[in-house]
């Protein structure tokens, strides 16, 4: 499971445009 400090990070990232498939790649999901 994620932790928040990791989902808080996701959503900066999804906010700055990056896509769903470019935030998995940078994270390992």
């Amino acid at each position: 499971m994620l932790g928040s400090g990791s989902i808080i990070m996701l959503h900066e990232l999804k906010a700055k445009g990056k896509s769903i498939r470019a935030i998995a790649k940078e994270t390992g999901l």
